[in-house]
């Protein structure tokens, strides 16, 4: 089954009903052939939020998944997909949710993204990039450090592997890493560079080697300012 996935605001989430089983399959028949679209959902007041299943084939659709607070994100993985737990995601906030087609509105893993060395620093993930079965990068909006991730571990403790530190490319620290795609051996990952919300200087494309998880200079011409941190143990 082919898969693709949209991130999009619902004008009234409790108007957008469905009768089938939020936890089973798509009832309508499937094939290989066929495209799902995971749609992110929020109400129009911003007090609540799921996630939607669509069939594009047949337009069967399973709605109000797996329900909780309305800032969420969609990535597709696959014949599965993940959910990202922004900054104001209820119950599941500063976490990724993994789920499969056959059970879309039962998570198969939740695991924080939160540093415990700072527990003040919403990390606000809002993209993951899935690498192989054992190896992810998870973009932290509210965070300098880009995380590693497995995204199959078996339990939360074996979900961090390490980071790479991206603070050097905006002047407060915080470079708003937000989203990134897969291509010539290498993440690209986007850096809005916000300072309190505001545009006031240019965005950023960084490249980081899949190999290494080190950053690739792109321009030999100036100083790369980035040292590799080493991965720290989150239980300190």
């Amino acid at each position: 089954m082919r898969f693709c996935h949209f991130a999009l605001p619902l004008v009234a989430l409790a108007t957008a009903c469905s009768d089938s089983n939020p936890l089973a399959p798509d009832q309508g028949s499937t094939s290989d052939s066929e495209i799902v679209a995971v749609v992110a959902l929020r109400a129009a007041d911003f007090s609540s939020g799921a996630h939607a299943t669509v069939n594009v084939e047949n337009n069967g659709i399973q709605t109000n998944l797996d329900p909780d607070g309305s800032d969420l994100s969609i990535r597709a993985d696959s014949d599965g997909f993940f959910r990202m737990g922004r900054l104001f995601a209820g119950s599941d906030a500063n976490a990724v949710s993994r789920y499969t087609l056959e059970a879309p509105g039962l998570p198969i893993s939740t695991y924080s993204t939160q540093d415990a060395a700072f527990p003040d620093e919403g990390s606000n993930p809002h993209d993951i990039l899935r690498v192989n079965d054992e190896k992810a990068y998870v973009m932290r909006y509210g965070s300098p450090r880009l995380w590693v991730v497995n995204p199959n571990a078996e339990a939360e403790i074996g979900f961090y592997q390490g980071e790479v530190d991206l603070g050097a490319f905006d002047s407060d620290g915080v470079p708003d890493m937000t989203t990134g795609v897969l291509a010539a051996g290498r993440a690209w990952v986007v850096l809005q560079r916000l300072t309190f919300f505001s545009a006031e200087q240019e965005s950023m494309i960084v490249a980081i080697d899949l190999a290494t998880d080190s950053i690739v200079d792109l321009d030999p011409s100036t100083c790369l300012l980035y040292t590799s941190p080493s991965p720290r143990d989150l239980s300190t």
